[in-house]
């Protein structure tokens, strides 16, 4: 911010995700990283997965449409709209 005010960048970005619908009491998704190097923005995130061997975290870099529900090999947790609707790279 002090950089800003100082004239010494034209612009801040921040990073955010946001989820609609949900209490936030089931499930894991964080969000670790936007990608903007080439191409259409890609996100980096991790969410809980249902493996062979149990509940596991798992990272992914995913696109527009991903839907957690399906990847997660159908958590009841990611039942209900969480799909990756938008990924704005700045």
């Amino acid at each position: 911010m002090e950089a800003y005010n100082k004239k010494l960048v034209k612009k801040i970005a921040v990073k955010c995700i946001s989820v609609t619908g949900s209490t936030a009491t089931e499930g894991y998704v964080f969000l670790k990283n936007i990608n903007t190097s080439a191409g259409n923005p890609t996100a980096t995130i991790e969410y809980d997965y249902k493996g062979a061997k149990g509940l596991r975290i798992v990272r992914r870099t995913v696109n527009e449409g991903f839907n957690l529900f399906v990847q997660s090999e159908e958590l009841d947790e990611y039942k209900d709209g969480y799909t990756v609707l938008r990924i704005e790279g700045y």
